[in-house]
């Protein structure tokens, strides 16, 4: 009796274990079913023990002379599923909790505008964060994923409920609304970021790639980062800082793959309550319809006399030295 419980207790301990991480549908069956439906012929055989270890050169050898690529078909496959049906389901759940929405923001206007972006958005997060190595078993199990995930697709929403947080992250709010709770908030965030990218950090250097990363991180600010954050009409949307954060978590660690199944909850909660909007929001809008000499724009043309030219008015952003709103 007295080793009766512990013993009960681990043997129930390595079933959960193996319940929570264990994928809903096996990305190689997956596979084998995809080729039999759409080969018109047998599925090779996949070795699942070829992948136990992606350090061990003689399976890699093995496995690479067995699969083209389709494993990793079937992870993006999942990842696509994953966040669609996340936007479809927070987009009705939200306006039923009487969440803040975008009340004009239908799922017609997803597909219409958004979901190929967002498809192309998760290309980029699955190659960045690695979501292809064989290491990573997809995002169909419930621990990490699922779980954190689902956390990340409601805090944002919640959150908000609490008034010192109902502000936008861009220059203007920080500037000229941010009450000073929201300034320690902020803080502590940062506070917890750079514990994890400590922890990243360490995680890259073990795994001796460390420069390949900080290469990798530094190239991949400088193009989505960069050319934004000087423009006072930049507007982090969560959907597009959490994107972005997500797939920088691109270590095997059990708690990176938690925080980056957060970061991609916290992208399905933008774009299923407020649509992906561009990140220099109005400008943005204004530099679409002046260019494309939209008919609504007439209110903000020029007569300069020069025939068939169109001009406009220039737009006038927000300015957060003097907190002027003009531009919004």
């Amino acid at each position: 009796l007295k080793n009766f419980f512990p013993r009960r207790f681990k043997y129930l301990a390595s079933h959960l274990r193996k319940i929570f991480a264990a994928n809903f549908v096996d990305d190689y069956e997956l596979l084998k079913m995809y080729r039999k439906l759409c080969c018109n012929r047998t599925a090779r055989r996949i070795d699942n023990n070829s992948l136990d270890d992606d350090n061990d050169n003689d399976d890699e050898d093995d496995f690479e002379g067995k699969d083209d690529g389709g494993v990793a078909l079937m992870k993006l496959l999942k990842l696509w599923t994953l966040v669609v049906l996340g936007i479809l389901i927070l987009h009705p759940f939200a306006r039923w909790m009487l969440w803040e929405i975008d009340e004009d923001y239908t799922l017609s206007n997803f597909f219409f505008y958004d979901f190929q972006s967002v498809l192309a958005d998760m290309l980029f997060f699955f190659i960045v964060g690695r979501l292809y190595q064989p290491h990573n078993p997809g995002i169909d199990s419930l621990f990490p994923w699922i779980l954190f995930m689902t956390f990340g697709a409601i805090y944002p929403s919640v959150a908000n409920n609490f008034e010192f947080l109902q502000h936008s992250l861009s220059m203007y709010s920080i500037m000229c609304t941010w009450p000073p709770i929201l300034f320690v908030y902020a803080i502590a965030l940062l506070v917890m970021a750079g514990v994890l990218i400590v922890g990243l950090v360490r995680s890259h250097y073990r795994r001796g790639v460390l420069g390949s990363r900080l290469l990798e991180s530094i190239v991949l600010f400088l193009m989505y980062q960069v050319p934004f954050v000087t423009n006072d009409n930049f507007h982090l949307h969560h959907w597009y800082g959490m994107w972005w954060l997500g797939m920088q978590s691109n270590a095997p660690e059990w708690w990176i793959r938690c925080f980056m199944a957060y970061c991609l909850g916290c992208y399905v909660n933008g774009i299923a309550v407020y649509g992906r909007d561009p990140i220099l929001a109005c400008e943005y809008a204004f530099y679409r319809s002046t260019n494309m000499e939209c008919a609504f724009m007439e209110c903000y043309e020029v007569d300069t006399g020069a025939g068939n030219e169109t001009e406009y008015k220039p737009f006038v952003t927000p300015d957060w030295r003097t907190c002027t709103t003009d531009g919004l």
